[in-house]
C-alpha cells in the first residue's frame, strides 16, 4: 500500500517481515505496492527519510536535502529506482 516509504525501510529493514517478502518473490510469488510501497521494491529506493520533494525539485537538484536514498532494502528490481508521482516532468500532485 501507500503511506510513508521511511516506515517501511525502518519498521522492515532486518527483521522477519523483510524476510518473508524475500522468501515470496524468490519463490516465484508477485510483489507489488502502490506509491510507497512500490518506491521500496527497487535495488534503489528513495526512501524520504528527511521528508518529501517534488518532482521538480528532484529532477532538478541531486543534491536536494530531502533526496534520501535507501540501498540494501529489499533490491526486488535490481538496477531499479521506482518513482510513482512523476508525469512529464512535473509532480502528479502539481497537476491541477
Amino acid at each position: 500500500r501507500g503511506g510513508d516509504q521511511s516506515r517501511y525501510v525502518r519498521w522492515w529493514r532486518g527483521t522477519k517481515t523483510e524476510d518473508a517478502i524475500r522468501r515470496v518473490f524468490d519463490g516465484g510469488g508477485v510483489i507489488a505496492g502502490t506509491s510507497a510501497g512500490c518506491a521500496i521494491l527497487g535495488e534503489i529506493a528513495y526512501d524520504a527519510a528527511t521528508g518529501s520533494l517534488s518532482g521538480l525539485e528532484s529532477l532538478t537538484d541531486a543534491r536536494h536535502e530531502n533526496l534520501t536514498l535507501t540501498r540494501g532494502f529489499l533490491g526486488l528490481a535490481p538496477g531499479v529506482l521506482f518513482d510513482t508521482h512523476l508525469l512529464n516532468g512535473r509532480d502528479c500532485h502539481d497537476w491541477r
